[in-house]
């Protein structure tokens, strides 16, 4: 353990540098509690700057070595983040009539601060303590640490243990009030971090471009480093991405299988021109088979989904005189057109799944669009190899021209998939096979769905609610016990792009919002099921 470095067994993290010397200076423990992250690079939600991060039980802090200490270390708004994540708008909360004599009064808000018991309560502990700065006064200095209350008094069920107890809430903390405890602990402060950073999952990268591509037990996705687009891949159980190439177009489909990966690579102009195979063997952790599968010569390819299965490539390309969805052979690059209007196909388990679309012809608001979702099961013959063993059309959508399916999945005897379109059922459904039977399995709108075995994930989509949702999340739904259950969730500001069930792992993206509201990049995160 380093001289500046001090860790705790009951969370096996430490903290160090800056963050111990700001943690010990302004209530360590009692204040902030035990680390439960280690230090990371996360996107401020504010601004859409990475910053070096670190999650303790109650609070999260964040460097900032621009500012002079001890603004060097800024503090998160949990107690703002967590009534967000709640559905919980603190300024329409009941405020005070008026202030209260022997209460602390926040014009602000509105709201007061009283204490509990004679000298103890709310409001001792908000005056006791405060930001470690002799340039401030008592009341500066515990409003620069705890913040303005966002609401009264009132008894609320703790997270932790279900039971009543008498909370407040404030920027950066929720007071609770314990009467039973000895003096010392009656007001404890409510675990946010815990309760936040548990929401996110575990982040794998914070500048992801495009969508990612998952297939237990492998997850690969792009992200810019110094300037250049380059294409990582990890084991889900180890969570270390590894470098796979640095020859890349940003913004372009990836396809999996697990052990393989496909990805679209630029010639000197940036184009689409060829499209670059790996193959990994099951227990290497480095590329050892490369392979060119297209190659479009002087001209371009316009890739716009791909997908890997059963040994084949399947994509669909948008080039003018090779439009379609096609399925290439990858040992020996014999190819042949399934749908010349197909789009974003899917493989797995000897199933293929893509979509088509056509138009009644018309323009502006008469134009209407009907998308077919389609099936194929393949059939492995030891002479032919694949062969098509059925087609059929699971459903199809009329839409505006703004609607399309946001994503589907399959795995065993079980199809799922979402539409997105304004005024459209947008609930995510699941498919029987066997069937042919077809049963909506959430209860609002989602997103990008994905199925492995008995796990449906997925996101719930808040564009789409209404009134519209202040936040989004990733629900799992066992179709063996019908119980569906959050994995992850956070504030509405941040879109949610990608879903992707990877055994007992589920993978999704987060946007990285900019400073002008545009979404750069996504974080791209990891979460156990429980």
């Amino acid at each position: 353990m380093a001289a500046d470095e001090r860790c705790f067994p009951a969370t096996g993290q430490c903290i160090s540098g800056r963050f111990l010397s700001f943690w010990e200076e302004n209530g360590g423990l009692a204040v902030f509690g035990y680390p439960i992250a280690a230090p990371s690079q996360e996107i401020n939600r504010d601004d859409g700057q990475p910053y070096t991060t670190q999650w303790f039980e109650r609070n999260r802090f964040e460097l900032h070595p621009e500012n002079a200490a001890p603004y060097d270390v800024l503090l998160g708004r949990l107690g703002d983040d967590r009534l967000r994540w709640q559905s919980v708008d603190w300024q329409a909360l009941p405020r005070a009539a008026a202030p209260q004599d022997g209460c602390l009064w926040f014009a602000q808000t509105g709201h007061t601060v009283c204490d509990q018991a004679a000298g103890r309560g709310f409001q001792t502990y908000w005056r006791t303590h405060g930001l470690h700065d002799p340039a401030l006064n008592s009341f500066q200095q515990s409003l620069a640490l705890i913040g303005l209350p966002l609401s009264e008094a009132t008894i609320e069920i703790n997270p932790t243990d279900g039971q009543p107890y008498l909370t407040q809430w404030f920027e950066r903390a929720r007071f609770e009030w314990h009467p039973n405890e000895p003096a010392e602990y009656n007001v404890l402060l409510g675990l946010l971090g815990n309760q936040l950073h548990l929401t996110h999952g575990q982040r794998i990268s914070a500048a992801t471009l495009g969508q990612p591509a998952g297939h237990h037990p492998y997850l690969y996705w792009t992200e810019m480093q110094t300037g250049q687009t380059k294409l990582f891949g990890t084991r889900v159980d180890a969570r270390g991405g590894i470098l796979f190439s640095d020859q890349i177009i940003p913004r372009a489909p990836l396809a999996t299988d697990g052990l393989a990966v496909a990805w679209v690579a630029p010639d000197v102009t940036g184009r689409q021109q060829r499209v670059l195979y790996y193959q990994l063997p099951a227990h290497s952790p480095m590329p050892v088979v490369q392979k060119v599968l297209l190659d479009a010569g002087g001209g371009s390819l316009q890739i716009t989904g791909m997908a890997l299965g059963n040994g084949i490539l399947y994509y669909a390309n948008a080039t003018p005189d090779h439009r379609g969805l096609f399925a290439h052979r990858i040992y020996d690059d014999h190819e042949e057109l399934i749908d010349p209007d197909g789009h974003d196909p899917v493989a797995t388990n000897g199933m293929l799944l893509w979509s088509s679309v056509t138009t009644n012809g018309k323009t502006g608001p008469a134009n209407r669009a009907t998308w077919s979702l389609h099936l194929r099961r393949l059939i492995y013959n030891q002479d032919a190899g694949w062969i098509t063993g059925e087609d059929r059309i699971l459903t199809s959508i009329e839409s505006g021209s703004t609607g399309r399916f946001s994503g589907y999945s399959a795995s065993g005897d079980a199809v799922v998939w979402a539409f997105s379109a304004p005024g459209a059922d947008n609930r995510v459904y699941l498919y029987q096979t066997s069937s042919g039977t077809s049963t909506p399995i959430s209860t609002s709108a989602g997103s990008s769905p994905s199925i492995d075995n008995n796990l449906v994930a997925w996101a719930t989509d808040p564009s789409f609610d209404a009134p519209r949702s202040q936040t989004w999340s990733v629900q799992s739904y066992d179709i063996n016990s019908g119980v569906t259950q959050t994995i992850a969730s956070g504030m509405a500001g941040h879109g949610q792009r990608f879903v992707a069930q990877l055994g007992n792992q589920i993978a999704f993206t987060v946007d990285n919002p900019s400073p002008n509201g545009e979404s750069l990049s996504q974080s791209l995160y990891l979460a156990e099921v429980p």
